[in-house]
């Protein structure tokens, strides 16, 4: 279908606010919040394709279409942003939760947060739950299938637009799943949104787009320049060196460090 969805940065923080609710009103963990967050997001990934998605494509040529995407999930994560203010404000917020007796762990000179390593932990899971998805059975097939050639996939039996009402619903899940990790990490508030939307564009472009080993790679490379360069550094340059970086890999391999030509 080729959509581009740029309103994950605003489906993150909305998870995240869930998440911050379920703790400060019910005392649920924010990792055991995901149990109701990741399938209520999957639900909304359904309607916003069915909704929105679907209508844009059919009533547009495949390059009128990515644009239409585009600027329809823009106009949604504001939408959302708006939503995300009214009920909770725009201050930063903070979650406090704890997973280990410390806040971090040394390696010698190094720190390293303990949040971060559940939400690296996370990540991990997510990624390799997603491969052997993609990999290992017949709905992964298909997906794939559909992606390469969506002719052929409905001719060999797909039913392609169930297919990408699946894979949207996913995404938005995982989406979901991103910003409660990222919540245990960083203070957040709505208008914050974008600029984690631009990281995760950076990080599909620097992995490669479709691959998914990739898009962990990318990920590592951006948080690990980015805090060296914070370390290094005076902080403001810290997003400075992480542009720098997605620019060397678009001049020298616009593919992406593991994408195909």
């Amino acid at each position: 279908m080729k959509a581009s969805n740029f309103a994950h940065g605003a489906v993150g923080f909305l998870a995240a606010y869930l998440g911050y609710t379920a703790l400060v009103r019910f005392g649920i963990d924010p990792l055991t919040s995901l149990a109701f967050v990741l399938p209520t997001f999957g639900v909304l990934g359904v309607l916003i394709y069915r909704l929105i998605i679907y209508p844009a494509y059919l009533r547009t040529a495949q390059i009128e279409f990515e644009v239409a995407t585009m600027l329809l999930t823009f106009g949604l994560s504001l939408v959302l942003e708006s939503v995300m203010s009214y009920f909770w404000g725009t201050i930063h917020i903070t979650i406090s939760a704890r997973y280990f007796e410390t806040g971090a762990l040394s390696i010698g000179p190094i720190y390293i947060s303990t949040n971060g390593i559940v939400a690296l932990v996370l990540a991990v899971v997510a990624v390799g739950l997603l491969a052997v998805l993609l990999d290992r059975t017949y709905l992964g097939l298909a997906i794939r299938a559909t992606s390469q050639n969506r002719e052929v996939a409905a001719m060999l039996g797909a039913n392609i637009y169930r297919v990408w009402m699946f894979s949207f619903g996913m995404t938005i899940s995982l989406g979901a799943l991103a910003g409660i990790a990222l919540s245990l990490l960083y203070a957040f508030y709505p208008q914050g949104n974008l600029v984690w939307t631009i990281k995760a564009f950076i990080v599909v472009v620097l992995g490669g787009i479709g691959s998914i080993p990739g898009t962990l790679a990318g990920g590592i490379l951006l948080g690990v320049s980015e805090n060296i360069a914070g370390t290094v550094l005076p902080f403001a340059f810290r997003d400075v060196v992480a542009l720098a970086i997605f620019i060397a890999v678009l001049l020298l391999r616009p593919q992406g460090l593991f994408g195909r030509r």
